[in-house]
């Protein structure tokens, strides 16, 4: 099944991104110097071109202790994303935690990525832990089979 091949991708994919900012950053990433630094960065190229500066980012830099939360945090979710693929739980915890740091992302550096934010991103990992029934994702078969009951629909 496409669906769950996918989710078990993405879960093994957030490791793999995971290990190349540690080799990278590396205990930047788990003290929170590099998010500042990103923060920061980001904060500061928004101001330059006159655009609003994100609204949690002054927090963010002014509070090292939460950004050091923040970054471990983080640091665990992506190195932990395949235990998503073995217990329903882990999966919705996951997924939920994904979600609410690219909330925080959108939050502090003004950066929005949108599969994440409207949650298709996390539809096949939780579609691996069952989360997902075939009655929510019906085969819709070929494109001429989809342009066949889009005419008929439209009759």
């Amino acid at each position: 099944d496409a669906v769950v091949r996918s989710g078990d991708c993405r879960a093994l994919s957030a490791g793999g991104r995971c290990v190349a900012k540690l080799r990278y950053g590396g205990s930047g990433w788990v003290s929170g110097d590099v998010l500042a630094n990103h923060i920061g960065y980001s904060s500061a190229r928004l101001s330059i071109f006159g655009e609003r500066r994100p609204l949690l980012a002054s927090f963010a830099v002014n509070h090292p202790s939460a950004l050091a939360l923040a970054s471990f945090a983080a640091v665990a979710l992506e190195l932990g994303a395949p235990m998503a693929l073995f217990r329903r739980w882990l999966s919705l915890l996951w997924a939920t935690a994904m979600w609410a740091t690219h909330v925080g992302i959108a939050l502090t550096m003004a950066v929005v990525f949108p599969y994440p934010m409207v949650g298709l991103a996390f539809v096949p990992v939780l579609a691996v832990a069952g989360f997902a029934s075939q009655r929510s994702f019906p085969e819709v078969g070929t494109p001429a089979d989809v342009r066949n009951a889009a005419n008929s629909a439209s009759e």
